[in-house]
């Protein structure tokens, strides 16, 4: 059954023979005359290849590690030839090279090897070349400006936080600036205490010293002894010194306290930008995207004649039979 199957289609194929020849002949006709009154068309190319940052880089900014992670350089790659058949790109290699004239481009991925081909097609030799590798070029500052837009939006963040972080140090630190002018204090709370202990400690040794001689006076208080007061009575005025500063330990403490908060948020905040800079920089300039062969001048325009023939005759000869099986039904029909 199958052998007389066989055998019909063969027949019905050599009666309508004369109409698969005419269709194919008429198809491959017509793409040979496209061929010959067609424009000259050149390509030129340039190969980019996503490598590894530098340990240092990965270092500094603590980020890009992906390009150790295969699905991640992946990822990376795809975004490229997306990204570098964007029409911003294009009209970016325009105006670089001040040409209004399109052009065609193709981007394609060897994943294995990491390797990105940019292929441009446009009908002067020369401005093929030119225009293969300005694309390239905008493409990887496109593709880092992309990358860096999180960093950008971040790092505006960031700035705001740092001013209102530098204010809320200025307010804690004059805070404190007016406490300790106000409490004659030089320095700080603690040292003040510790300097009034150790004069107090002084005038009391002295103290003690009069009472043994039966003077109250000597040489060595000449730094503390006023001549008009006696020792007990500066003793009195340190004691007396010495617990109203002990009295402004809390509120020192606390102002204290502000101005450290104030400190290590303003601290963290400059560190966090800083290293968002650094990342969005690393991330702007797109070093893991490099040109490894810069596009030739085509000395030649590109032949397709061949492909495009074989490739019609192919389509032809399939719609022939299905044609010479049409006709043959519809005048079996009749």
């Amino acid at each position: 059954m199958r052998q007389i199957e066989a055998v019909e289609v063969l027949r019905i194929i050599w009666r309508r023979l004369w109409l698969i020849i005419i269709i194919v002949g008429v198809t491959l006709g017509l793409l040979m005359f496209r061929a010959r009154i067609a424009d000259p068309v050149y390509e030129a190319d340039v190969t980019l290849m996503i490598t590894t940052p530098d340990r240092e880089d990965v270092a500094v900014t603590d980020e890009y590690t992906f390009t150790s992670d295969r699905d991640l350089i992946v990822t990376a790659v795809n975004s490229f030839v997306e990204i570098a058949q964007y029409d911003e790109v294009k009209d970016r290699t325009k105006a670089v090279l001040s040409v209004t004239k399109d052009y065609d481009v193709t981007v394609d991925a060897e994943i294995g090897a990491d390797l990105i081909y940019v292929i441009v097609t446009v009908d002067e030799a020369e401005l093929a070349q030119q225009i293969a590798n300005t694309h390239a070029e905008q493409a990887i500052q496109y593709f880092g400006e992309l990358r860096a837009r999180p960093s950008t939006v971040g790092l505006g963040y960031f700035e705001n936080e740092l001013a209102a972080a530098s204010q809320e140090l200025t307010d804690a630190e004059s805070a404190m600036t007016v406490f300790l002018t106000e409490n004659n204090i030089a320095v700080s709370l603690e040292d003040e205490i510790a300097l009034q202990q150790e004069v107090l400690e002084e005038l009391e040794i002295a103290q003690v010293q009069g009472q043994t001689t039966g003077s109250e006076s000597s040489d060595e208080l000449s730094f503390v002894v006023d001549g008009s007061r006696s020792v007990a009575e500066l003793i009195r005025d340190k004691r007396d010194r010495l617990n109203e500063l002990i009295l402004l330990r809390p509120q020192y403490n606390l102002l204290k306290g502000d101005v450290e908060r104030a400190q290590r948020r303003y601290d963290t905040l400059s560190a966090r930008m800083t290293d968002t800079e650094l990342r969005g920089s690393f991330a702007g300039e797109a070093l893991f995207v490099q040109i490894i062969k810069e596009a030739e001048q085509p000395e030649s325009p590109r032949n397709q004649t061949t492909q495009t023939l074989i490739l019609g005759f192919i389509a032809s000869l399939g719609f022939g039979i299905l044609s010479a099986f049409a006709l043959d039904y519809v005048l079996a029909r009749w």
